[in-house]
């Protein structure tokens, strides 16, 4: 059986945190919904995303179960998507870098690099 990963839990990792209960983005800021349909589409895409097996609010984080570290390549570009969307902290999602989707994930031309990498060297 493979080990569950946790996409937010670990405290190295750059985190969705919970301020009244609403997660904030990668600036600090609350995300802003524009409507109770709009949270609702957070919640529902991000529980929709194959792998994700529990999403909870953990003190001020909101916490990711998911099936395993290895994700498919759909199911990390639908990470990187929500993350886009919502302007989320994009740091964490570097662990799920793999030998099989290095060539297009760590590409300094995509969108995310400088976000989920860093600076090029």
């Amino acid at each position: 059986m493979r080990s569950k990963g946790r996409l937010y839990a670990a405290p190295t990792l750059h985190s969705l945190e919970r301020k009244n209960g609403a997660p904030h983005n990668s600036q600090g800021r609350a995300l802003v919904y524009h409507s109770r349909r709009d949270e609702a589409a957070f919640f529902g895409w991000l529980r929709s995303i194959p792998g994700v097996l529990k999403v909870e609010g953990v003190g001020r984080q909101l916490g990711v179960t998911l099936r395993s570290k290895c994700l498919s390549d759909a199911t990390l570009r639908e990470l990187i998507a929500l993350h886009t969307r919502y302007k989320l902290p994009m740091r964490s999602l570097v662990q799920f870098e793999t030998s099989k989707n290095t060539s297009w994930f760590r590409s300094r031309h995509a969108h995310w690099y400088r976000k989920v990498f860093g600076r090029a060297l």
